[in-house]
Formats: structure tokens, sequence, C-alpha cells
């Protein structure tokens, strides 16, 4: 459901200030951020049904924490990435899931498994706006 509502996103919506299409990139942080706070924070559509889902749901990517990220996968691969020329706008679905990948590892590293990807993203973006 995530994929194809990213899908329709690119596909249907302008970005009000020139009017072009959006890239997977923000199609993505848009609905991890709205599922974020409806499930996360609200406890919606049930406080059970919340818990339940806030494992499934994925970190929502920021600039800050894209560039982190892409440090990660420089230590995990050491390959270099461009770090300074990557946005949100550059990323399509094959980077999101990488992505998505990377949080989840650096969550079992640094983290001990004991955050969901939900909290990273608020505890790296705490971290990384210093």
């Amino acid at each position: 459901m995530h994929r194809d509502f990213c899908q329709w996103f690119v596909k249907t919506i302008r970005l009000a200030k020139t009017e072009e299409p959006p890239s997977y990139g923000h199609a993505t942080k848009v609905l991890d951020l709205v599922l974020k706070v409806y499930v996360y924070y609200c406890k919606m559509p049930s406080p059970a049904k919340a818990e339940s889902l806030i494992p499934k749901l994925n970190g929502a990517i920021d600039t800050p924490i894209l560039h982190h990220l892409f440090k990660k996968l420089e230590d995990i691969y050491g390959k270099s990435y461009s770090r300074h020329l990557w946005t949100i706008k550059m990323i399509d679905m094959e980077d999101y899931d990488l992505l998505q990948k990377v949080i989840r590892q650096d969550i079992r590293h640094s983290f001990k498994d004991k955050l969901s990807p939900v909290q990273y993203g608020d505890i790296m973006g705490r971290r990384l706006d210093r």
C-alpha cells in the first residue's frame, strides 16, 4: 500500500512552487510523516492497532538524516557516496528501500534493536540538528 500510494502521489500531485511532479522521495516523506503523527503520536486508529502498526512503519527521511544514512552506507560498503549532492528530490523507489534497510541496520547496531524506525527519525533528527 505504501508503494502504491507513493506512485499515485508522483503521478497525481504537483509541487506548489514549480508545478513539477514530486519525486518518490517527496511522496515517501509526506506519507511517512503523516503515518508517524496518526499512528505513533495519536495512537490511531486505536491504541492497540497503533501498537501493532508502529514496528511496520518506515522512518521519515529528511536531508540531515539522508546525509547520515549515506555515511552509514559508506561505512557498510566502503564506497564513497557524494552526500552533499543528494536531496530528497533525488530519491527513487530503489534508493528509498535501501535507505530503509540502512535505518533498520543502524537501529540494530547503534540502538541494540530497541527503537522503531519512527523513533529513529525523532532521535537522529535531534542529534543531527546540533
